[in-house]
Order: structure tokens, then sequence, then C-alpha cells
């Protein structure tokens, strides 16, 4: 199969899901031309009408939420594969993928897509960055430039309409309870800059107030993408509520604390 095109989509709250994008295009760049970036963490971009042609490679890179694909990506409707192949690189703290990756095949499926296979690949935990602290690092990079090249020549060498299989229909988990809401911290004023209202994955930020209102606070993916673009550092998670968060990081820390290794499956 031609691939004219190669794509790599990513949606990075925090950072590492970017670093992760980025040495995966540069590993395309070492194959190909023809290779841009798309950031999709926004509502407004998602509303756009996206539509990629059959002759595309279409890299999907996010962040891994309570083991499932973020919730926000959902309302991307106007994503419109046409039958374009495409590579899922499921970004995670060192703890699970889970079902995140069946779930993002199923998404794209639904959007015309065919899924030729995935990735689970190691970043820093947005909650403890003490847990794959640095990650991506230089090995890291040079498995994703591999990778890469190896997807390229998959997708290069493709015919027919086969997609990966999964072999499980099961539901997926249910998503996990998020334990805070990010909120405004000091007394100083807001800068009011708005960036943390068109930042946020799920829009739920008011722009009168600049915080998340009581009835969309079920809503909040707790991703902290508001708390790294705050250009006054006042947006943040209660003492209080981090030292909780702290207790529990500290349990994930013990049960997944040897390096897991970047792995990809192709069909």
């Amino acid at each position: 199969m031609r691939i004219n095109k190669t794509i790599v989509a990513y949606m990075s709250p925090t950072g590492g899901v970017k670093k992760v994008a980025g040495a995966v295009a540069e590993g395309f760049k070492e194959q190909t031309e023809n290779v841009s970036t798309m950031n999709f963490i926004t509502p407004r971009f998602r509303a756009l009408k996206t539509e990629l042609s059959p002759d595309t490679l279409f890299v999907f890179c996010f962040p891994v939420y309570f083991g499932r694909m973020p919730k926000c990506i959902y309302d991307w409707k106007n994503l419109e594969g046409n039958g374009a192949l495409a590579f899922i690189v499921n970004v995670y703290g060192n703890r699970l993928c889970e079902d995140a990756p069946r779930e993002a095949a199923d998404f794209l499926t639904a959007h015309g897509f065919k899924v030729i296979g995935y990735a689970e690949s190691v970043a820093e935990h947005s909650q403890e960055r003490k847990l794959a602290h640095g990650r991506p690092d230089v090995q890291d990079t040079a498995d994703l430039k591999a990778m890469a090249a190896d997807v390229y020549r998959k997708a290069c060498a493709y015919e027919g309409d086969s997609t990966f299989d999964f072999h499980n229909n099961a539901p997926y988990k249910p998503y996990g309870q998020v334990p805070f809401i990010p909120q405004k911290l000091t007394d100083e004023e807001c800068a009011n800059c708005k960036v943390c209202i068109k930042i946020c994955p799920m829009g739920i930020i008011d722009p009168k107030t600049c915080s998340v209102l009581e009835e969309n606070k079920e809503k909040c993916m707790g991703c902290r993408a508001c708390i790294a673009v705050c250009k006054k550092k006042i947006r943040g998670i209660p003492p209080q509520v981090l030292e909780k968060i702290s207790q529990k990081m500290a349990v994930v820390m013990a049960n997944n604390s040897e390096r897991k290794p970047n792995r990809y499956f192709l069909i």
C-alpha cells in the first residue's frame, strides 16, 4: 500500500505524551518526508472536521486514565478515516494500559480507520512524577524511533482489509473516580488569560470564574492540563487532597517500581 502522508496526532495535558509523540514523529521522518503532527487536546479543535484520505497513516497518541482512553476523545465526532490505516500509541505512567488500546481501536474503527496495531509507551505518571521519572528518556526515544520504522514498513506492505484483533469483547472497565478538581489555591489575582479554559480537554471551565462549576465536576478527568498552563501558577490541588493522592500513589509505586519496557504489536 502506498503511504503518502503520516500524521502523528496527540493530546498531552502535562507534556509526557508530547515527548513520546515527538520521538515517534522523528522516527517516521527517518523513513519518509511527509510527516506532520496534530494536537487534538482542545474541544475547539475536535469540533472541526478532520477528514483523512486512504493513503494516510494516522498515529493516535494519548494518555491512559484509569486503564481507559480519555473520555473527551469521544466528542471528536467529525473525525473521518475513510479507510486510512491507524496505529495507536497508549502512553501510561508505568502502571497498566488495561482496556485503553482496545477502546481506542474500537473508536477509530467506528470512524472509518483500519487499525494495524498499538503500542504501550511509558512517560512520567501525571499524578506522581517519581513514578517513571524522566521518561521518555534516551533509551525510550531509541525504542520509539525503531518502532516507527517497523510500523511504517508494515503500513507500506499492508494489503486487504484485515485489522488488529484483540480477541476480547468484554465490557470496558469503569472509569475511576477523580479524587480532586483543580482550583485556585491562593488569593493572588487571576491573570484572566483564559488559557486554562481553552486547554481543558472536557471544556468544563467556566469563562466567568475560571473554575469548574458544581454540575460539571463529575466530568473532570483529573488530567491537570489547566494546572500545567496556568501562567501565575495559582491553580492546583488542595494540600489535604494531595496527601491522599500521595498515599494512594505510594502503593502504586511500590507495586510498579520496575522499569517497564515500551511494547508494540502489529497485525
